[in-house]
């Protein structure tokens, strides 16, 4: 059976750069560019993109998935692209393709892409493509991996929104007392927590994400509306982070609702 307890350093060291690296800069890293490649280039210096990595337990590379969303999605779905199809673009539809190449994954097959770059409404620090794929041959059968990285990506996503929202409803006051005073604010809190508490151990232990998917998509969206709703107005102000956690469990969503179809 395996010990976690083992990989614990492996996994802290993760989720330390994803509280000093990647939270504090999570809105200009949203944005793509430099801030998204020197990010990058930063986990390469920690080594997780080195050949040692294969080594690892499915179950600890799920942790630091969930690890490195709760600071920015975007860089956790690059990080579980390079660790299933390397240098591959995934398609998630036969239109749409996360980080576009000439080459690309799509449902065990390798396919040949050609589109044009598009902006999507969440995750848009991956580059995404919308065009037409045509299949070459066998590739690999990596779709429960990439599914089991999808779904550590909404528990991040999750965990990050309400922390972002218990932190602003101890500082936001109203009738002389904090917000998180109020019985029905802690309730959305807690809530949330017994959704990600609930699904993180059942998702290192599983062989079927599929078994998990519809509680994970229910456990993201819960949070995320949460969340929006505890920041009221400011929710809708880019200079808060929860927007965007809202904007990427939504794409997440629509990309992974149809698998239950």
């Amino acid at each position: 059976m395996l010990n976690i307890s083992e990989y614990r350093d492996l996994i802290s060291l993760f989720g330390e750069f994803s509280e000093k690296e990647l939270s504090p800069k999570r809105l200009e890293i949203d944005k793509g560019g430099e801030a998204f490649k020197d990010a990058i280039k930063k986990l390469e210096g920690l080594g997780v993109f080195d050949e040692e990595i294969n080594s690892i337990p499915l179950p600890v590379k799920i942790k630091i998935i969930v690890e490195l969303s709760k600071g920015e999605a975007g860089i956790a779905q690059f990080v579980a692209k390079s660790w299933t199809v390397g240098n591959l673009g995934i398609a998630r539809s036969e239109k749409l393709v996360q980080f576009p190449s000439e080459r690309v994954y799509y449902n065990g097959k390798l396919a040949e892409f050609k589109g044009e770059n598009v902006d999507v409404l969440g995750l848009r620090s991956c580059p995404w493509a919308f065009g037409e794929i045509r299949i070459l041959g066998d590739y690999g059968d990596f779709d429960k991996e990439i599914l089991f990285y999808d779904i550590a990506c909404l528990v991040g996503i999750s965990e990050a929104a309400l922390e972002s929202a218990e932190n602003y409803a101890k500082e936001r006051k109203a009738f002389d007392r904090t917000i998180y005073d109020f019985e029905e604010i802690r309730g959305f809190i807690q809530r949330g927590r017994s959704y990600v508490e609930g699904i993180k151990p059942a998702l290192l232990v599983s062989e079927d994400p599929m078994k998990l998917l519809n509680l994970a998509l229910e456990m993201a969206y819960f949070c995320t509306d949460k969340a929006m709703q505890i920041f009221g107005g400011y929710s809708f102000i880019n200079e808060y982070p929860v927007q965007k956690f809202l904007r990427d469990a939504r794409m997440l969503r629509s990309l992974l609702i149809r698998k239950l179809w």
